[in-house]
């Protein structure tokens, strides 16, 4: 007899390394007690939100080789597949985790076991469409700072910039010149935006703390379309922007900086 506690944490590093590694905008966990929390499931329930992942489960009545979930916000036109948790004396129990896009704030899914379309028999939430489907519903919390999509570009002629300490984001940061500093070395830092739209002054756009996100400093400055070359001053370090991957070269000093298209 295999031993299901062993079979189930091989299944779980699988889903792990299958799902929220190689599915696009997905993420491993991010805490060990996420990790944790997932591997503690033992039972079907509804839908749960755990640290910033969607986990469903399914326990069927009887012998099922296949789960899958569809999504609306996809048209129903890709299926999840589940992984599958060996149990004593039962059915298996079949498991996802999920990274939802930041944009949605619910999400609609129904489940399809070995072909046949079902509604979430354990479903907080459903609602039916015009033609009498139900599908499942799960209502999400607002992302946390390290998924924002930042730098943002605002409707109003401005742009939103933000540097969050948390190892979620970055446990180094690139400066400028090419080495790396460590985010646990910065405590309350004094954090300023520094770009060539002001002539690079270091003191010009202070960025300010905020009291909901501790460690997640913003700053929203005009900008014109064009190229926004820009780094953040941390206590006298020139810190490159971890959640923005384009840069340019600065041809004064001939330092890397991020770079923002404006359009």
């Amino acid at each position: 007899m295999r031993n299901p506690r062993a079979l189930g944490t091989i299944l779980l590093i699988a889903t792990l390394s299958s799902q929220a590694w190689a599915q696009d905008n997905e993420r491993a966990f991010s805490t060990t007690d996420t990790f944790l929390a997932i591997s503690g499931i033992t039972e079907a329930g509804a839908p749960r939100v755990v640290d910033e992942l969607l986990v469903f489960t399914y326990e069927p009545s009887e012998f099922a080789r296949h789960v899958a979930v569809a999504f609306a916000h996809e048209g129903y036109r890709r299926l999840h597949t589940f992984a599958a948790r060996e149990r004593e004396n039962l059915q298996d129990l079949f498991y996802l985790t999920w990274l939802p896009p930041t944009e949605l704030t619910e999400v609609e899914y129904r489940y399809v076991v070995d072909g046949a379309w079902i509604v979430d028999p354990k479903a907080a939430e459903t609602r039916t469409d015009r033609y009498g489907v139900r599908r499942g519903v799960v209502r999400l919390q607002t992302p946390a700072p390290h998924r924002w999509e930042l730098p943002r570009i605002n409707g109003d002629g401005t742009a939103t910039f933000g540097l969050y300490f948390d190892v979620r984001v970055a446990a180094a940061f690139d400066t400028v010149d090419g080495r790396y500093v460590s985010v646990e070395q910065f405590s309350r830092p004094r954090v300023n935006l520094v770009s060539n739209r002001n002539a690079w002054d270091p003191f010009a756009h202070q960025m300010v703390e905020s009291r909901e996100y501790p460690g997640l400093y913003t700053a929203t400055v005009p900008v014109r379309p064009g190229s926004f070359h820009y780094y953040y001053m941390v206590d006298g370090e020139r810190i490159l922007d971890p959640y923005n991957r384009n840069t340019a070269r600065n041809l004064d000093d001939g330092y890397l900086v991020s770079l923002l298209e404006v359009p």
